[in-house]
């Protein structure tokens, strides 16, 4: 993925996440807006004010539809962001793979540079037996 369009992905990330906590802000506001409805039901219930009553139901109703709608709207910003996030490191690791894939091709001479473990084994061996090299005359 080119820089372009990993920069495309990064400002779709970041509205939707932007988008999702303007959410979640409007619902805890939906969240006091109905506790409000809800002690004015309960004392238009303890006045026996039946046509209140029916005023703040109605009320009630309509604001939990649209918690409903904000909660399932949260829930498809979350998985967008998902997306988007798999989309853009997947592509990173595309990206590192196809690196790889092309120093693969190095030539028989540079086998040579790699370390070998008997090499390894060998000094692990000589610097183990419990006598240190290093000189301490003073």
């Amino acid at each position: 993925m080119d820089f372009s369009c990993k920069l495309i992905v990064y400002e779709e990330l970041f509205e939707c996440d932007r988008r999702q906590k303007m959410a979640e802000c409007q619902i805890e506001h939906l969240h006091t807006r109905r506790a409000e409805i809800f002690q004015r039901y309960l004392s238009a219930y303890n006045n026996r004010d039946r046509n209140f009553r029916a005023v703040c139901r109605g009320r009630l109703l309509i604001v939990e539809g649209v918690l409903t709608a904000y909660k399932m709207y949260i829930q498809q910003k979350k998985r967008q962001v998902v997306d988007l996030r798999r989309q853009l490191y997947r592509s990173d690791r595309m990206d590192i793979g196809e690196t790889v894939a092309d120093d693969s091709d190095l030539s028989a001479d540079d086998s040579d540079l790699s370390a070998d473990d008997s090499d390894l084994s060998a000094d692990e061996n000589d610097s183990s037996d419990g006598e240190s090299n290093i000189d301490t005359d003073d």
